[in-house]
């Protein structure tokens, strides 16, 4: 069995968690994937607790799992001020509006030039929301009796909860910021 060679605890010097995750990715490649399974625990658990302490709030988001903060938070990289605007980690999860409009017609499609794990990963959070949540269906249902197929909907929805969640990264970053400065 292959062992871990670098270890997160929270005492350690702050690094981001795409460091941390990036090198036990890489000492941890498996050769066999039936070898592998106590290695991808070890791996889900580490990105665990590294979500957890580092994002709570983007955890607390209904519907989020650890998985998919994880996507999102490596969708934004180690500084996601270098995008400036939600439209451009709207653009990086591939649910930025694109024009698709023909004659009189006007509508628009998803973006297919981003990250398709973080689209992925909107959409599961997307359509978790439309079961559950309140506020959400009856968001829909307002997208819907407007002229927006149901395909449309979910665009619209995914882009709006990348925004809440560019919007919640940005926080997390400038208390980071705060940290580092502090110390």
């Amino acid at each position: 069995m292959l062992q871990i060679g670098i270890h997160y605890s929270p005492n350690s010097v702050i690094f981001s968690p795409h460091e941390h995750m990036a090198g036990d990715l890489l000492l941890a490649c498996p050769c066999s994937g039936f070898a592998a399974e106590p290695e991808i625990g070890a791996l889900d658990a580490m990105i665990g607790a590294i979500v957890d302490e580092l994002a709570a709030s983007l955890m607390a988001r209904n519907s989020l799992a650890q998985a998919g903060a994880a996507q999102l938070l490596l969708t934004a990289g180690d500084n996601p001020k270098r995008l400036h605007f939600d439209a451009g980690f709207a653009a990086l999860c591939n649910v930025s509006p694109v024009p698709a409009s023909s004659g009189k017609t006007t509508r628009h499609r998803l973006n297919r030039e981003g990250i398709r794990a973080a689209n992925s990963a909107l959409h599961i959070i997307a359509i978790a929301q439309h079961r559950t949540d309140p506020r959400t269906k009856a968001y829909m249902a307002k997208r819907m009796a407007g002229r927006h197929s149901k395909l449309e909907a979910i665009r619209c929805l995914k882009r709006y909860i990348a925004r809440e969640v560019f919007t919640l990264i940005c926080q997390w970053q400038n208390e980071i910021d705060q940290a580092r400065i502090a110390a």
